[in-house]
């Protein structure tokens, strides 16, 4: 989780300390939302990132169509 941890530390130096705390939980809360609707590892989800930054499609953990659970 070394991602998070330069996160977290460059928002510290431009939001302070509330605002990098909560942005970086909310990053972990996305990714940790992610592997669990999807039920994969975190390795599979670097992976799915990096594929999705070759191709240049959305980032890693944006939703895909049809993904919503609303849509059913």
């Amino acid at each position: 989780m070394r991602i998070i941890g330069r996160f977290y530390r460059r928002k510290l130096a431009q939001k302070g300390l509330g605002k990098a705390r909560v942005a970086a939980a909310r990053k972990l809360g996305i990714r940790l939302y992610i592997m669990l609707r999807d039920q994969i590892d975190y390795q599979e989800f670097c992976r799915r990132g990096q594929m999705r930054q070759k191709s240049g499609a959305a980032c890693a953990g944006m939703p895909d169509v049809g993904h919503s659970p609303a849509i059913q």
